[in-house]
């Protein structure tokens, strides 16, 4: 159980500069909103956040934002926002926001008969429907009309502080949309069991459909840009299975293969996959990380899967260690990596900041292939892949190929009327995009609504760029 611990006078300040950022971005996108649970009860009863509250919520009727979650999710990145958990399903609907530390999670709720519920919740829709000006904290909001009727449904006696974090103390079992303790039991397991069941599902289907090549598409990509007497570097390898599967297709245009990777379990993993096919010993394995400096610096392991790990911290990630970073063209320089180069990276959101720290070297040198994995929710005013793309394209380079995400032909895809060389279930697989709507969607979650939690909600999931001059071949499609 997470032990609750009181935020200092530094950290709350920071909270409500949150609160109105977030409630000025919902305003600006004329999406009504209410407090509700914890912030309110803190600004009804104390006149204030409670200092050990972990969160902020605030309740939304669905219809209001659903067909707002593009604009939303781009605006919230544009106000520095970080982005972490994103559902966009409708009797679900979730999107938690970040900033100054705080954890703000915006809640949809649909009606259904005299209710506004979701997942496991329910309150009078009276709630939602009739509403008050409230001010808090110099600025204005709306919450339920009168916000004690709301506290008194939700918590009971609100008006004496409990210091707990388990939600059965101190919520009235009236709040869940089965209040019988023993069905709500057999609810949460079913829940539990049906989450289990869609990651051994996923599992499954990643052995079967994928035995020798899990990710069809970003092979494709990565192979594609194997060209004669080839160095690779990549960065965050994971378990090396797409360089042990180039090895083993195109080992004699390769010429070294460096693979940094911090995790040491992970480069374990790598190492084990490789040399299976790598005979030749042209892989350099290295136990470190790829920054902004050559230095010493955390780096966090998730703990949900090992290739989302990451140099940028995040609220999902559960251990830090220290690793032995190294700035891209000093490495390069140090280990005397000549071009024709292929840099891959599946990073988290890191991408930006280790590109825009070897720009110069990019920008001077030809016959570099850039293959990246997008993480559009790690982006922001300060973390701009469009930025990015700018400087590259304008400075002769051009994206190669572009995979979709969610989807083999997204609506924006469509619009164009593009049509993939080759597609899977959840993506497709372009040649040749346009400039101009690589800069557009590579920094956008998915407008398009999907149903399946465990996909991403962006539309374009990995990029190649290159200014390379020799003549780039359409991939062969097996």
């Amino acid at each position: 159980m997470k032990k609750l611990k009181d935020l200092d006078n530094e950290t709350l300040l920071k909270r409500q500069i949150g609160l109105v950022d977030l409630a000025d971005t919902l305003d600006q996108l004329e999406i009504p909103f209410m407090l509700s649970d914890g912030v309110l009860l803190g600004a009804v009863r104390d006149g204030g956040f409670i200092p050990w509250d972990w969160d902020v919520e605030i309740s939304i009727k669905v219809e209001d934002i659903f067909n707002k979650s593009d604009s939303l999710l781009e605006q919230l990145k544009k106000n520095d926002f970080d982005l972490d958990k994103i559902n966009l399903v409708w009797d679900n609907y979730k999107v938690n926001a970040y900033k100054h530390g705080t954890k703000f999670s915006l809640i949809g709720f649909y009606e259904e008969g005299e209710y506004r519920m979701r997942s496991a919740w329910k309150y009078p829709k009276i709630f939602f429907d009739r509403l008050e000006k409230f001010v808090f904290l110099n600025r204005t909001y709306h919450v339920p009309s009168p916000p004690e009727s709301y506290l008194e449904f939700q918590y009971g006696d609100w008006r004496t502080p409990l210091r707990d974090n388990v939600k059965r103390n101190y919520l009235t079992s009236d709040v869940y949309r089965d209040n019988n303790y023993a069905k709500r039991a057999f609810l949460y397991f079913k829940s539990k069991t049906e989450s289990l069941k869609t990651k051994l599902k996923k599992y499954l289907k990643f052995l079967i459909a994928n035995k020798n090549n899990r990710e069809p598409i970003f092979q494709l990509m990565y192979e594609s840009s194997i060209i004669d007497n080839c160095n690779i570097i990549e960065i965050g390898s994971s378990d090396g299975r797409e360089a042990s599967l180039a090895i083993k297709n195109f080992k004699n245009k390769i010429k070294n293969i460096f693979i940094i990777e911090p995790d040491p379990e992970n480069l374990k993993n790598a190492k084990w996959n490789i040399l299976k096919n790598d005979k030749s010993n042209i892989t350099k394995f290295f136990n470190a990380g790829i920054g902004v400096k050559t230095q010493s610096n955390p780096f966090y392991l998730s703990s949900k899967a090992s290739n989302l790990n990451s140099s940028i911290s995040t609220f999902h990630l559960s251990e830090k260690i220290n690793t032995q970073y190294y700035k891209l063209d000093e490495f390069i320089k140090e280990n005397l990596i000549t071009t024709p180069l292929l840099i891959k990276m599946d990073i988290e959101g890191f991408e930006v900041e280790i590109l825009n720290s070897i720009i110069d070297y990019l920008i001077s040198n030809k016959d570099i292939y850039i293959l990246m994995e997008l993480h559009p929710s790690r982006y922001s005013k300060n973390r701009s892949m469009l930025n990015l793309l700018d400087k590259l394209f304008s400075n002769n380079y051009y994206p190669l190929l572009i995979e979709s995400a969610g989807r083999p032909i997204p609506s924006m895809f469509a619009k164009k009327d593009m049509n993939p060389i080759f597609s899977t279930t959840n993506r497709g697989l372009y040649y040749y995009p346009e400039k101009e709507f690589v800069k557009t969607i590579a920094s956008k979650n998915i407008h398009d609504k999907i149903s399946e939690s465990y996909l991403t909600p962006k539309i374009a999931r990995s990029l190649l760029i290159s200014n390379s001059l020799k003549e780039f071949k359409k991939p062969k499609i097996k």
